[in-house]
C-alpha cells in the first residue's frame, strides 16, 4: 500500500474522529507524519 494511501485512511480516521487505526499490511518504512494529527488514535501495526 502507497504512503498516499496510508495518509488519505489517516485524514479519514482524523476526521470522523477514529477510536483506533489499523495501519497493519501498508509495508510502510516510516509513519506518515500525519499520524501525530489524530489525536487519540490507537495505532495497531
Amino acid at each position: 500500500m502507497t504512503n498516499e494511501k496510508a495518509q488519505q485512511i489517516i485524514a479519514q480516521a482524523k476526521e470522523e474522529k477514529w477510536e483506533e487505526l489499523d495501519i497493519a499490511g501498508m509495508d510502510l518504512e516510516v509513519l506518515p507524519p500525519e499520524i501525530g494529527e489524530t489525536g487519540k488514535v490507537r495505532t495497531k501495526n
